[in-house]
């Protein structure tokens, strides 16, 4: 979503048009950045589904119960015959 492309973390991923000279620490501190980077993006896209389905649920529930609603002399009669039965 439209949401996601203004997250900070994109800040990080841009190339850098400066060559720099090898060094070891550099590079492992990178790495390490790159992954907690990473980590964090994972967390904040599945906390943002999370939200996005958990606005969907309640609208999902609320077109359950107005079928059952429209449908309930469908399954009054089915109800009453599975008490009989018992």
């Amino acid at each position: 979503g439209k949401e996601m492309t203004v997250d900070t973390t994109f800040e990080f991923e841009k190339r850098r048009n400066r060559p720099v000279k090898y060094n070891r620490e550099t590079m492992e501190t990178t790495l390490r950045a790159m992954k907690k980077v990473s980590e964090i993006q994972t967390k904040r896209q599945d906390m943002f589904y999370k939200m996005r389905m958990r606005a969907h649920k309640t609208v999902q529930r609320d077109v359950i119960r107005a079928e059952i609603k429209r449908g309930i002399e469908i399954l009054a009669p089915a109800a009453a015959d599975k008490e009989k039965a018992i």
